[in-house]
């Protein structure tokens, strides 16, 4: 279903701005495709799990409230980490670096596509494991998708590395070239976000949202801070290495708090089988 959705609204527009029908309309497409979607899926939702229409109970409010609240910290956090970045170069390099930037960013990030489908199912699947105490089920199965991530990861840094230079002029012009090394280094930065991704599943799982939140919200503040030194210095490699060290501070903090509950069992030596 996300598959059709997220196809879908790329080719309804797609195809609206090539028939010539301006950016209002093809805006207006995805707004509604994407309603259609919602609709869709609550009604699939509500088959699937016999769900009625019934008054609110407001009883567990407090609850939801202490669990959902800190969780907004997130989404500024995450904003943050995501884009402060574009902010900063295009105030100090221009618009056109911004552009440049950008490209190698994508191409970079290539691997949360991987992350996307296991993020998915992570918390609901950790939520059933702990309520029924399974403790050695929950390490083995973080064991088995941080080995996946990380492999995956590691096998586009390597194309990054050797292929880079190759992929950019593939897509771009040889003007694009100016961030080859943004292209290298954010594997590495998704490589962090995704463990921090992984890591936040766990601890929303366990309800830690408190904690979920004070990590994001610092992930994004050290993004900004890093990015306003890095960036006139050093340019756009400023910018992903700015990146990089947000995500690996936030993940490195997310990890020593999992870390305290569970010993997720790797077997390190399985790593390059899977990367291959």
């Amino acid at each position: 279903l996300m598959v059709v959705r997220d196809l879908g609204s790329l080719l309804l527009v797609a195809t609206l701005i090539l028939l010539g029908k301006g950016v209002t309309l093809a805006i207006g497409g995805f707004v509604l495709w994407e309603a259609l979607g919602m609709f869709v899926t609550l009604e699939l939702a509500r088959r699937t799990a016999n769900l009625k229409l019934t008054a609110p109970d407001f009883s567990g409010l407090q609850k939801y409230l202490s669990f959902g609240l800190p969780l907004a910290l997130v989404t500024v956090g995450a904003r943050l980490a995501k884009f402060a970045d574009r902010y900063v170069i295009v105030n100090w390099l221009g618009v056109e670096q911004v552009g440049i930037y950008s490209v190698a960013y994508t191409g970079g990030a290539i691997g949360v596509l991987f992350l996307k489908p296991i993020n998915q199912v992570l918390l609901p699947d950790f939520s059933v494991l702990i309520e029924s105490g399974m403790r050695e089920k929950i390490e083995q199965r973080l064991g088995s998708v941080v080995k996946y991530f990380i492999a995956s990861q590691a096998a586009i840094l390597v194309f990054a590395f050797f292929l880079g230079h190759s992929a950019l002029l593939l897509v771009s012009t040889e003007s694009f070239l100016q961030g080859i090394q943004v292209l290298k280094i954010i594997p590495v930065a998704i490589m962090a976000y995704g463990l921090l991704q992984i890591g936040t599943q766990v601890l929303n799982a366990e309800e830690s949202t408190r904690a979920v939140g004070a990590i994001w919200l610092g992930t994004g503040i050290v993004n900004v801070l890093a990015n306003i030194i890095a960036v006139p210095v050093l340019g756009m490699l400023g910018a992903g290495l700015a990146t990089l060290l947000c995500y690996a501070l936030g993940a490195g903090v997310c990890w020593w708090v999992v870390l305290r509950m569970y010993s997720p069992k790797v077997k390190y030596e399985s790593l390059f089988k899977v990367g291959a």
